[in-house]
């Protein structure tokens, strides 16, 4: 149980709840930008990689190593990724408990339970979409044919 519903007994000052609900405020508001840059640099570096194997005449074990990166910082960045999402959907259930304990028949009037569960489906369906970006960019890139050097698309060219 949260310490909100411990000391309910206890009222507290309106400048109190208003300093937690700022504090949990903005770590989930500094949590979510933090998501949303990472997975911009995530795309942005796995874009570049994935071009870079495509169009490059490299060696095939290079092409294999890049491969090998992507996949494992893929994995990483959606571990970190569902990571910070559960943090936020915890965050935003603290600030709901956080208004709710400042005036239960006005945040039931006005429907900010619905609010809340709006924002805890958009983070789990930004981590779905993390997921099925890692299961695309991990097919493409298992896809690359690593056996047949570039010299076999020159030839077919030439004739």
């Amino acid at each position: 149980m949260s310490s909100i519903k411990k000391d309910k007994k206890e009222k507290h000052s309106i400048e109190d709840i208003k300093l937690i609900y700022e504090f949990k405020f903005n770590a989930v508001k500094e949590s979510a930008l933090g998501l949303s840059k990472g997975m911009g640099f995530y795309l942005a570096i796995m874009a570049v990689l994935l071009g870079y194997i495509l169009t490059q005449e490299s060696d095939a074990q290079i092409r294999f190593f890049a491969l090998g990166i992507g996949l494992i910082t893929s994995i990483l960045g959606f571990i970190a990724c569902a990571t910070i999402g559960w943090g936020i959907i915890k965050g935003l259930n603290s600030i709901k408990e956080v208004l709710n304990y400042n005036n239960s028949e006005l945040f039931s009037e006005l429907k900010v339970e619905e609010f809340f569960n709006r924002g805890k489906r958009a983070v789990k369906t930004t981590l779905i979409c993390a997921g099925l970006i890692l299961i695309v960019f991990s097919i493409s890139m298992i896809t690359v044919d690593f056996d047949n050097s570039r010299s076999d698309d020159k030839t077919e060219l030439n004739k």
